[in-house]
């Protein structure tokens, strides 16, 4: 698939070939040189969405407070969030709160 914009799956791509797309795509924008090396494959790499969701409500979002969390860690384990405990997720936008 391909998209002007930087998909949300890129956390994938950038552990898989060791390298930050994102610090790219900002050099790249102002005017700067990107690295022109290949990049292939070293890993495997998977990601798991975590959303705020109801089960009983057919995985319906389920807004409200985070009063506890704990992210995972260790080596390898990439967690992107914008979650901690104390944080209150909004009904008004995408239900999800990290990628792991």
């Amino acid at each position: 698939e391909m998209n002007t914009r930087i998909q949300v799956e890129h956390t994938i791509t950038e552990e898989v070939i060791d390298y930050d797309l994102i610090k790219e795509q900002i050099k790249l924008a102002a005017g700067e040189k990107i690295s022109g090396r290949n990049h292939f494959p070293k890993l495997h790499s998977i990601q798991c969405r975590i959303n705020a969701e109801d089960p009983d409500r057919n995985w319906a979002p389920s807004p409200g407070r985070i009063t506890d969390y704990h992210a995972p860690g260790g080596h390898g384990v990439r967690v992107d969030t914008h979650a901690y405990a104390g944080y209150m997720i909004p009904p008004h936008y995408d239900s999800m709160i990290s990628k792991l």
